[in-house]
């Protein structure tokens, strides 16, 4: 987008240029041209400088892309000076929650209705690598899945009781350890699982 405008800019500068260099002067005209001139000039500099000074609010940090190229270090939060034509994805590290209501099988064959939740949030260091395999919605790609799958596979072999008796926590438990390993991989760190 701001390489758009200043490609514009760049455009009512340059025709403003060739016209006073190459034009016929009239009466006001130079005194025009040299306004727009100086206007273009000006545009270019804050253009340059706005997008020079970057903020990553607390709680993110900024991943840095480049015409598809991502950078490997992520920007901590704070103010940061950049090249302006980069892109700064700003992404949450704070812990963020995923509620789902779903139908789970027991070992009984039946389907019981379960209300889970599961505390995650991304490791700070991994973002970058995160944003380019996987994208900013990693919550719908990565953990949604991965919390379904492990969980209809260990409710699976229980009783539909114990899905609402104090083995919840232990079955809470092996999907903690199952899910774990396999998100920390990716660059999630899964904080807690409850049913």
């Amino acid at each position: 987008m701001y390489l758009g405008i200043l490609v514009i800019i760049l455009i009512a500068y340059l025709i403003a240029w060739l016209v006073m260099r190459f034009g016929q002067p009239r009466i006001d005209q130079p005194q025009i041209l040299k306004t727009i001139h100086s206007l273009g000039l000006l545009a270019i500099v804050v253009w340059t400088v706005g997008n020079t000074i970057t903020m990553v609010p607390a709680g993110h940090v900024g991943v840095k892309d480049l015409w598809g190229k991502v950078y490997e270090e992520p920007l901590p939060a704070g103010l940061h000076f950049v090249n302006p034509l980069l892109n700064i994805h700003k992404m949450s590290v704070r812990l963020q929650e995923l509620k789902e209501t779903g139908t789970v099988p027991s070992s009984e064959g039946l389907n019981v209705q379960l209300d889970f939740s599961l505390w995650y949030y991304l490791n700070p260091n991994t973002a970058p690598r995160l944003y380019k395999e996987i994208g900013t919605d990693y919550a719908s790609k990565i953990v949604e899945p991965l919390l379904r799958s492990e969980l209809r596979g260990i409710t699976s072999g229980y009783e539909a009781k114990a899905l609402y008796t104090s083995d919840r926590e232990l079955i809470a438990q092996r999907v903690y350890d199952l899910t774990s390993p396999i998100a920390k991989e990716k660059g999630i760190v899964i904080d807690k699982v409850m049913l």
